[in-house]
């Protein structure tokens, strides 16, 4: 300030008031400077160099043994000073102490008996701020700053077999999981869970596992709904009979699988429709000795025909020979047919007996041809 005022020697001449307000200016910027600071170390730097300037300035100003009040502006820095150490946003407790004229005298700070300490071992002051004590988690004891111990619960676990506390993480040993088997997947104390290999059985149609006898309903594979026995292990197994549609049907409803049966029943040889199962079949229809015949031969079954016919006028059926009398015979010639085999039978009464009946016999024999 003396330099920017013209002054390289306290013996020259020199303006005290251009001096003096240049050095107010001077202070009046500082202390703009000194508010913006965060810490109570860069603040103590500030004071310090301030101080030992105005010192320098008096002994240019008022001479070396001259008591003078140090300008408004500086108390303004030392008073903010104060109250920063001992507000909340503090790093540490301290104290500028003044002399009667205002100057620094010394930085005088609170001792405690440690980080956690929160009132002065000199003057009983209790810091705005308590630190208070610091643990690394909920479980720890020991205080990181002064060492001081505490109560603290159990660590807490999930369960027996949980190996690091919910609080603090601090690992601890365990006992091995417990599972009921080597197929177990699931631990029976904690329900944790572990990777298995599949369930190993002999064969595909085994029930038991080899290695834990879980149980499991076989797969076995058969033909069809009526195969007896496993196509894999051969088991036999219990199934429902055949079906079929009746005592004639010689394939099974359920697997087609084929039987021997009786032969249709049938009421002749003329009968299309079996008794059992109602199956039809082809006959050579009924069998008659001619056209006029009027019952099978095979069946005995009854027909209606149209009659003996003889075109041909030999008075014989065209079709089974049966005697046929013509038309007029048929009107008059049995009178006389009568008349005259009472005659010669009468006539041959008389001659003898045996004759009589070669001659009836005869014409039987004739009729019948």
């Amino acid at each position: 300030v003396i330099r920017r005022a013209g002054i390289a020697d306290a013996t020259l001449n020199y303006d005290k008031t251009l001096i003096e307000t240049e050095y107010g200016i001077y202070l009046e910027a500082e202390y703009a400077a000194f508010q913006t600071l965060t810490t109570l170390e860069a603040m103590e730097d500030v004071l310090t160099a301030i101080t030992t300037e105005y010192n320098n300035y008096k002994k240019v100003m008022y001479g070396a043994s001259k008591k003078r009040e140090a300008p408004t502006t500086f108390q303004q820095m030392v008073t903010y000073y104060n109250q920063y150490s001992n507000s909340e946003d503090g790093v540490r407790e301290a104290e500028l102490i003044l002399d009667d004229y205002g100057n620094v005298a010394e930085i005088e700070y609170h001792r405690f008996s440690g980080p956690c300490d929160t009132t002065c071992l000199d003057c009983d002051m209790r810091r705005v701020t308590e630190v208070g004590h610091t643990f690394d988690n909920n479980c720890d004891a020991i205080c990181n700053g002064c060492g001081g111990t505490r109560s603290v619960p159990d660590h807490v676990y999930d369960n027996v077999s949980d190996a690091f506390c919910n609080a603090c993480g601090q690992e601890r040993a365990v006992p091995q999981h417990v599972y009921s088997n080597a197929c177990d997947a699931f631990c029976n104390e904690c329900d944790a869970e572990r990777e298995v290999p599949p369930h190993e059985y002999d064969n595909a149609c085994d029930v038991y596992c080899n290695e834990c006898q879980a149980e499991r309903v076989p797969p076995h594979v058969y033909d069809n709904a009526c195969d007896t026995k496993c196509n894999v292990c051969d088991e036999a197994r219990e199934v429902e009979p055949h079906v079929y549609d009746n005592a004639c049907d010689t394939k099974c409803n359920v697997c087609d699988a084929g039987r021997e049966v009786s032969p249709h029943v049938y009421d002749n040889a003329c009968d299309k429709k079996c008794n059992v199962c109602d199956e039809k079949r082809t006959t050579q229809g009924h069998v008659y000795e001619n056209d006029c015949d009027t019952t099978c031969e095979a069946c005995y079954q009854k027909r209606d025909v149209d009659g003996h016919e003889d075109e041909d006028g030999d008075q014989y059926c065209d079709h089974c020979r049966t005697y046929v009398p013509s038309k007029g015979a048929q009107n008059g010639g049995s009178s006389t047919i009568l008349i005259v085999v009472i005659a010669v039978v009468s006539t041959l009464l008389v001659c003898g007996g045996a004759f009589t009946i070669v001659i009836i016999s005869m014409k039987k024999k004739q009729n019948n041809q």
